[in-house]
């Protein structure tokens, strides 16, 4: 069994600011621009002033306190105080998506650098949730360094969840979306996480040629870093190919380099693969008190990932060198915190430098045991990776839909472009006559109150169709997409705190009676009314949706399996007491609801196949009753 270690740098962005009273704008705006274009170069003193700012504004101007909170994290996440940044921003971002009114580019800034930092905390899966999220919030025209940094540490996550074919796509669309928009240094970022993941694909050769390409674009943009670590890489694949001699020499090289840098955490890297190349020489007793000094390194400026790949290291030579318990107990405090940060790659390690330890000291038993942990985590990355191609698959079909709605409107704003433009001729043509009526004040004035007025009609239209992307067009509620993005968040913090969420999927009974006797309109009308009367029933922190035909899905936050059935059974009644349409007035507007609970322990895709299923066992029962 052999390791490696792998770093990143992860480099902030700049998000607009919204307009709002003048005077204080002007005031507040020229700072946060200042702050937002010395932010990689002097982090300390952004950080710094924009705590000043953020004290100084109050509540006056909320949205430009937020811009400041987000610059105060970006300066945390550039500083690398990961857990300070954590806990500014995620207050934040549970504001954010409480309110209806925030603007999708700013939540998606905000919820990058977030990601950024649960990432760095070796907290890869909430950080996947918030960057999907992130990605998926990008309006039309977006910055391309935003959405090629969301790209950059998605591969990332999936590298240190284990997963290298999906980090692999991840980081093959990164580079392609940054040398379409030009952008060097992510393209730059993106090429070596590829390399990286087809090395741990065992792809040698690909990988040679992509790390070979990082190290010849980073002495182009002067980039020292990624010069030392892809050469660093490229002699981790010169030990796979037994080239030991060489690969020392170039780890001797690369390591006396990273010290001119005056990185401990570069020296930190170096040195460990120093080490690493030793001991695949076969030199165990050199290679020990190098990982001992690695490990007493990364307690200070490592990750939790880090220290677990040192600690299977140093694990690894014990063994080799027959002190098979210190071996053992280094293995299985590795595991332990590789299980604690949900690290997939390195605990498939851990596994199996157990599983090899224990059958050296005769524990067959207890190997067998390791190994059927080994064969069940690798399993769960199968289906993680297929339900995820699944999904994207789900999502493609359901906004077929709205696509047709999409093109309608856009329709709209073409017929509403063609308008302007024969309105900005007749401008034009009156302004022309106006200066040899000597009448241009007046008509200039017509003409501005005509732009102004095309300018609102295109502006609404273009909310309009950000809503349709988000919203069922006939009850108005949040569609399927929108919950799942939602509910991802929710149940990240579920995740955190252990607060359960109560999941209720309703189906409306007979529905296909009433529109086979009564046709569609009738038949969307009782769907408008039971979502009316589901919404004010659910309370303000409660997310209602329209799942899909008659089934609508209610996702209850902090709230037990008890109290769910009694808001359940509050739900049923007041559907069943609801007016609908006199003409099918002989029939009788009922619902049946299915329960299930989201606890940390539990997969969301799961909770919801079980709130379905006892769905069905109440229709199956008889019907207008909660099962679950």
């Amino acid at each position: 069994m052999r390791l490696f270690l792998m770093s990143f740098l992860i480099f902030g962005t700049i998000c607009p600011i919204p307009a709002n009273a003048v005077n204080r704008l002007e005031s507040f705006e020229s700072p946060i621009a200042n702050l937002e274009a010395k932010l990689e170069q002097d982090p300390e003193t952004v950080l710094k002033e924009a705590r000043a700012l953020v004290k100084r504004n109050g509540t006056y101007q909320k949205g430009l306190s937020d811009r400041a909170i987000l610059l105060e994290g970006k300066a945390l996440n550039q500083l690398k105080r990961y857990e300070e940044s954590h806990a500014v921003l995620d207050p934040l971002l549970t504001r954010l998506t409480g309110n209806s009114d925030t603007e999708p580019l700013f939540l998606s800034r905000v919820a990058l650098e977030l990601g950024k930092s649960l990432s760095s905390l070796s907290r890869p899966f909430d950080a996947e949730i918030l960057l999907q999220m992130s990605l998926r919030q990008i309006p039309e025209g977006v910055d391309a360094k935003h959405k090629g940094q969301i790209l950059v540490t998605l591969s990332l996550c999936f590298l240190i969840m284990g997963e290298p074919v999906t980090a692999a796509e991840t980081a093959t669309n990164c580079i392609q979306w940054a040398n379409e928009h030009g952008q060097k240094e992510l393209a730059l970022h993106a090429r070596y996480l590829f390399a990286y993941a087809c090395r741990n694909m065992k792809n040698l050769n690909l990988a040679k040629q992509y790390f070979q390409q990082t190290t010849e674009q980073s002495r182009k943009l002067k980039n020292t870093y990624y010069e030392i670590v892809s050469l660093n890489e490229l002699s981790n694949i010169m030990i796979l190919e037994e080239k030991y001699e060489a690969a020392i020499l170039l780890k001797q090289d690369t390591l006396k380099r990273a010290r001119e840098t005056s990185s401990d955490h570069l020296v930190s890297i170096c040195l460990h693969d120093l080490a690493f190349a030793i001991s695949m020489s076969g030199d165990y007793k050199r290679a020990l008190p190098m990982f001992k000094r690695c490990l007493s390194m990364d307690q200070s400026v490592g990750t939790a990932r880090e220290i677990v790949v040192t600690k299977l290291n140093l694990a690894d030579c014990y063994s080799r060198l027959g002190n098979i318990p210190k071996s053992i107990k280094l293995a299985q405090n590795a595991l332990t915190l590789a299980k604690k940060n949900r690290l997939g790659e390195v605990e498939e390690s851990a596994l199996l430098q157990l599983i090899q330890s224990m059958e050296t000291r005769g524990w067959f038993s207890r190997a067998l045991s390791y190994q059927q942990e080994l064969t069940e985590l690798q399993k769960r990355r199968f289906q993680r990776e297929l339900k995820r191609k699944v999904t994207e698959l789900k999502d493609r079909h359901r906004l077929m839909d709205q696509e047709t709605e999409i093109r309608f409107l856009k329709q709209g704003q073409a017929m509403q472009n063609l308008q302007i433009s024969r309105q900005r001729f007749f401008i034009a043509s009156v302004i022309a006559m106006a200066v040899l009526l000597a009448l241009l004040a007046g008509i200039a004035t017509r003409g501005n109150r005509l732009k102004q007025r095309a300018n609102r009609k295109l502006a609404k239209l273009n909310q309009q169709l950000d809503e349709l992307a988000r919203t069922d067009v006939l009850t108005g509620l949040s569609n399927r997409r929108d919950m799942m993005d939602k509910l991802r968040l929710f149940t990240a913090r579920t995740d955190r705190s252990g607060v359960p969420i109560a999941i209720l999927m309703g189906d409306l009974d007979n529905f296909k009676a009433i529109n086979d006797t009564y046709g569609h309109d009738t038949g969307d009308c009782v769907l408008q009314e039971a979502a009316h009367v589901l919404k004010g029933q659910v309370r303000s922190q409660d997310l209602l949706a329209r799942w899909g035909g008659e089934e609508f899905l209610i996702a209850l936050p902090d709230t037990s399996r008890e109290d769910a059935r009694v808001a359940a059974h509050k739900l049923r009644l007041a559907v069943e007491n609801c007016g609908i349409p006199e003409k099918c007035a002989a029939e009788r507007m009922t619902i049946t609801i299915g329960l299930s609970v989201y606890t940390p322990d539990r997969e969301l895709e799961a909770v919801i196949m079980e709130a379905d299923d006892r769905l069905y066992e109440g229709k199956e029962a008889g019907r207008n009753r909660v099962m679950g």
